[in-house]
């Protein structure tokens, strides 16, 4: 929530800095009622949510002193410290006064399946993951020293992030994040799955241990999952299942959410990944590269 706020405030002074020379703008008032006005106006261009942005406008204006709005359309690069301040010290009051406003849109928008993935669910057409088959995956059936990541497809070649096995216990597969490039291979990380989840060594308590994140715990939930950010927050992912393909509405922050389909193999790994935000329509997909142990 901060960041998006941060950002309306530098886009805003960036307009009004444009603009200082605009006779216009020089001749408007700079009463409360304007300077509420133009905050609005600019939080609607970057959020799009009337009344969230009616309710920070109100925050920030409330917060101002009359000085510093009189400053932003007279001396705009002066007030920008002032701003910053200001800024800095409201976030937490619009996040607990506006958050309200912001209605998280669960649905699943439309798509077209990608020739790369409409390759991996033929490749992996009878080793497909899905909801029946959560509770019964297969064993792994690879030996330490095997390789894998996810790679765009102008990748071919596994050199740094790659999950590097090194051994199985109980069901728990143990894998080094690796920069295989350097010899011997730098370990920047460690995983484990276990189940078909994801988790990470977290070194910075004592003793260690291997710990899933809120967004991993909702990984095989069909429909709506609740889970915890890393910030303390309530999010929640809505995911449908079609056809070997896992289909999520993420948040990608409070204000932006993103299209996430994944393709699991029957073991739980993951073959397959697309990525789109749903804002600005930026979007990628990957597809897994492996390798056996001494390739």
């Amino acid at each position: 929530m901060k960041l998006p706020i941060k950002e309306i405030f530098i886009f805003y002074v960036f307009i009004l800095t444009g603009c200082s020379s605009n006779e216009l703008v020089k001749s408007k008032t700079t009463d409360d009622s304007y300077y509420f006005s133009s905050v609005k106006a600019v939080c609607n261009i970057r959020i799009k949510n009337n009344d969230y942005c009616h309710c920070l406008s109100g925050v920030i204006t409330k917060n101002t002193p009359a000085s510093v709005q009189k400053d932003l359309f007279t001396a705009p690069h002066q007030a920008q410290a002032a701003m910053t301040k200001i800024m800095l010290q409201q976030m937490d009051n619009i996040q607990a006064s506006c958050n309200s406003y912001i209605k998280e849109d669960l649905s699943i928008p439309s798509f077209d399946v990608s020739p790369l993935l409409n390759k991996t669910l033929k490749k992996y057409e009878n080793d497909l993951l899905s909801p029946s088959t959560v509770s019964e995956l297969q064993p792994l059936e690879k030996t330490a020293g095997w390789k894998f990541r996810l790679l765009q497809l102008k990748e071919t070649e596994l050199t740094h992030g790659v999950f590097v096995l090194k051994g199985e216990k109980n069901g728990e597969y143990f894998f080094d994040y690796s920069d295989i490039t350097s010899s011997p291979p730098k370990v920047t990380a460690k995983y484990k799955w276990k189940d078909g989840y994801r988790y990470y060594l977290k070194k910075n308590i004592t003793p260690m241990k291997y710990t899933m994140s809120g967004k991993e715990s909702c990984k095989f939930t069909v429909g709506k999952c609740e889970f915890e950010a890393y910030n303390g927050e309530k999010r929640y992912i809505y995911t449908e299942y079609r056809n070997g393909m896992w289909i999520r509405n993420v948040p990608a922050s409070r204000l932006n959410r993103s299209l996430s389909i994944d393709v699991y193999d029957s073991k739980g790994f993951p073959v397959y990944h697309l990525y789109k935000n749903l804002r600005n329509g930026n979007s990628y997909e990957e597809r897994r590269v492996e390798s056996e142990p001494n390739k």
